[in-house]
């Protein structure tokens, strides 16, 4: 069995994190009960402070994919030093695979500063995977170029595949406000 200490990863060089039994504490000062084996929330909004990487989630949907009357939505949520700033937006008869390139282009174009390291979260393969190199582009091909030409921008850039409606409260965020910008335009 790891040890409290192994099983949250936070590290910083200027505070000492201690990880008990029961409960994390900085400086003496509880900050979280240990949920899982994973790294505490707490922790990981305490780390998010002092990381100097931004955190992405993106999201897309359609209400009814792909025809001329489908509600269409996407968001993204951007994490840099403990602030989060969220983005959305709404279209009418794309698909869902659109709306999800979308939210991704969208939250690239608000980074302004491309030498920070990003860390993007997207439950779509699909696009994970193309921006990856892993899949070939065969339609959307001009929203694909777009995207592309976006990332080749970043110094440091990563795309990170997130099972969707599961228990990643970020993603859960940019669902909820991604369905909410499609049903305002149904």
């Amino acid at each position: 069995m790891k040890s409290k200490q192994e099983r949250c990863r936070f590290r910083h060089p200027l505070i000492e994190i201690n990880h008990g039994e029961s409960c994390c504490t900085v400086d003496g000062w509880e900050v979280a009960k240990m949920v899982s084996q994973e790294q505490c929330e707490q922790c990981k909004r305490f780390e998010s402070m002092f990381n100097d990487k931004i955190t992405v989630y993106t999201d897309g949907s359609a209400l009814n994919n792909g025809s001329p009357d489908s509600g269409c939505g996407w968001a993204c949520k951007l994490i840099y030093r403990g602030h989060e700033k969220m983005k959305s937006g709404g279209d009418k008869g794309k698909t869902n695979n659109v709306m999800e390139m979308t939210a991704m282009l969208q939250a690239m174009k608000s980074i302004t500063d491309k030498s920070i390291p990003i860390e993007v979260f997207s439950d779509s393969k699909y696009v994970v995977e193309t921006l990856n190199g892993n899949f070939k582009i065969k339609k959307n091909v001009e929203l694909w170029q777009e995207l592309m030409a976006e990332k080749e921008k970043f110094a440091d850039i990563q795309f990170i595949w997130v099972k969707g409606h599961d228990k990643n409260v970020h993603n859960n965020d940019v669902d909820r406000r991604a369905v909410s910008e499609a049903k305002k335009v149904r």
